[in-house]
């Protein structure tokens, strides 16, 4: 690796120290680059954190399997309760119309032969 002569750094330390047209151009671009350096990534953390508030308040939590889903949904994509029916009494969990909670719900799997 090759060490820069001391003519070259006497010359940019003149430079540097000299308040000259060439030095002022020369910090005003590096100091420039270095605020974007620091700026964007802090600039990506903030939209990142905004979006992330957005979708956290239109999230809701279903009251029967206490998965988090998205408000447009008006169905549990976990175990069906209609999420605006759902009521919860001091003996458990009791849904109003034809969805019933998770816990009482089983699912009878049968297999079959595809090769036919």
């Amino acid at each position: 690796m090759k060490i820069f002569p001391p003519i070259i750094w006497l010359l940019l330390a003149i430079l540097f120290l000299i308040p000259t047209p060439v030095g002022r151009v020369v910090i005003d671009l590096a100091s420039g680059v270095l605020f974007l350096i620091f700026a964007i990534p802090l600039v990506i953390a903030g939209i990142s954190w905004i979006g992330l508030k957005v979708i956290e308040s239109k999230m809701i939590t279903c009251k029967v399997c206490g998965i988090n889903i998205l408000s447009s949904s008006s169905q549990c994509p976990s175990c069906g309760a209609i999420i605006s029916n759902v009521q919860i009494t001091e003996d458990g969990v009791t849904v109003a119309g034809d969805s019933r909670p998770a816990s009482t719900s089983t699912v009878d799997i049968t297999a079959e032969n595809i090769d036919d």
